[in-house]
């Protein structure tokens, strides 16, 4: 009784099913009672009833050919599970999920050509499914066969729906396996040259960057050009090696226009507003820091840009605003805090801006630059045993870190109460810096300073003049000086300003 009233239930479920594929009452029972064990999970009792209509001429149905194929292989019948579901495939060619499924089978069963194939014809018959290309990308990328796989990625390429960073990321997990660079640019380079298709240059753009190859990124950004291809992502692929190289005007001549057309990405923002602080463009990059914070409203970094403008543009108060409002909707943001001690610290609020920064050291107790900060600031305002303290820490984490030791000696060496002990120890931090960078212009001036402090002005001037060829600094002159001065040599004061200047 329970079976028959199952078996009612199944064909309310499949009511035009068995007119539709012209089954017959007996083949229609047969059918219902296979869904039934299929549900009950008797697989073998399916496979029997299932049997009994495999054969039959007038059965086409690509869901019946699936339930037959799902209950041969939950019984372990592979083969014929294979048989029932490339029927199933026949019919619906498009299911991926059955492709991918049949793609699987094939390897389980170790006809690894036959699956491969399958999967091609499967990928070709369904050209814009990312879903099957992607697939496709890696059987061939595991198999190391890195041709048929830059050729799949180029077929990605000219997907509408893919995004740009899918094919960046595909492209480094080649980059990843195959360390060969001439080998895949001879595959782009010929397969450009026989099939004109510029996207094997788009690529070529992509592995360039990876490669770090400057002069073929250029080349082929170039190409791009020629051929009215470039847009907004291969541009900022190319800016952010210009940046590297410091070309910050060639970044904003490129990506003003997109700025201007309201066409540039979050990332192409970055790189312009960067470039424009480089140039010190400070009108314009305020305008784009507001455009940035006004259109990507979601990205911390966007108040981050607008802060750092307005500050570099002494507008203050509104930038405390912004810091405000960011510190309330980021507060896990430490940056803004930064930024609140910035304005501090520079509006000679020293204790204020000391326990801002504090307070992060409190929850981000690693941050070592900020510790830097705290230190100088504690002998600002006198406190010469917590800066100490704070410097001999530094040195014990980064015992070669030139700017720890060049400015924890300045500190000392500049102090009217530092005595003979504490500039020797001053002394030894730069020698030992010296020995790490001989010709560093900053601890050759401070090394002078020091002896200038000890009274060894002979070796204060030798320093101090060798600091100055290396690099032209404002403070260095004014040590130099200093010990012109007390050296009785202030004759030759105006003649060493007068080549400064001119030098600049």
């Amino acid at each position: 009784m329970k079976i028959i009233v199952v078996i009612l239930l199944i064909s309310f479920l499949f009511p035009s099913q068995t007119n539709t594929y012209f089954l017959n009452s007996d083949d229609t029972f047969n059918f219902l009672m296979a869904e039934y064990y299929v549900l009950s999970k008797d697989f073998n009792k399916a496979n029997q009833y299932y049997s009994t209509i495999k054969d039959n001429i007038n059965f086409e149905s690509s869901s019946l050919y699936l339930s037959m194929a799902e209950s041969n292989l939950e019984t372990g019948n592979f083969n014929k599970s294979l048989s029932f579901f490339l029927k199933s495939y026949n019919l619906n060619p498009n299911n991926e999920d059955l492709i991918v499924l049949i793609y699987n089978l094939y390897n389980i069963l170790g006809y690894f050509d036959k699956g491969e194939s399958f999967l091609i014809n499967a990928s070709i018959d369904n050209r814009e499914n990312i879903y099957l290309l992607d697939i496709l990308f890696y059987h061939f990328l595991n198999n190391q066969n890195y041709l048929e796989a830059i050729e799949v990625l180029a077929d990605m390429y000219r997907l509408d729906n893919i995004e740009h960073s899918d094919i960046i990321n595909k492209s480094m997990s080649i980059y990843s396996t195959c360390d060969n660079q001439k080998l895949i640019f001879d595959i782009l380079d010929s397969h450009y040259i026989t099939y004109n298709n510029i996207d094997f240059i788009k690529i070529k753009l992509i592995f360039s960057h990876l490669f770090d190859d400057f002069d073929n990124m250029s080349h082929s950004y170039s190409s791009l050009k020629l051929n009215n291809e470039v847009d907004i992502n291969n541009t900022i692929l190319f800016c952010q090696k210009l940046f590297l190289k410091r070309e910050f005007k060639n970044i904003f001549i490129l990506l003003e226009p997109y700025y201007v057309n309201k066409e540039i990405s979050f990332n192409g923002l970055k790189l312009f507003f960067n470039a424009t602080v480089e140039l010190n463009l400070k009108d314009y990059f305020l305008e784009i820091a507001q455009y940035c914070y006004i259109n990507h409203s979601d990205n911390p970094l966007s108040y981050d840009m607008l802060i750092n403008s307005l500050i570099d543009n002494k507008k203050f108060n509104k930038a405390l605003e912004i810091i405000e409002i960011s510190k309330n909707k980021y507060p896990d943001y430490y940056s803004f805090n930064l930024f609140e001690g910035k304005l501090h610290e520079m509006n000679k609020n020293y204790n204020k801006a000391i326990s801002i920064y504090n307070s992060i050291l409190i929850k981000y107790p690693d941050l070592i630059n900020i510790k830097y900060n705290v230190a100088k600031l504690y002998n600002i305002i006198g406190d010469y045993s917590l800066c100490d303290g704070i410097f001999l820490e530094l040195l014990d984490i980064d015992p070669n870190n030139i700017i720890f030791l060049n400015d924890f000696s300045f500190i000392i060496a500049n102090r009217q109460s530092s005595n003979k002990e504490e500039l020797n120890y001053a002394i030894r931090l730069i020698e030992y810096g010296l020995n790490i960078e001989d010709n560093n212009s900053k601890l050759l001036d401070t090394y002078g300073w020091i002896n200038y402090r000890l009274g060894d002005y002979n070796r204060a001037l030798e320093y101090t003049n060798k600091s100055l060829s290396i690099n032209r600094d404002s403070t260095v002159l004014n040590h130099l000086i200093e010990i012109l001065k007390i050296t009785n040599k202030s004759n030759k004061i105006e003649e060493i300003q007068s080549n400064f200047l001119d030098s600049k």
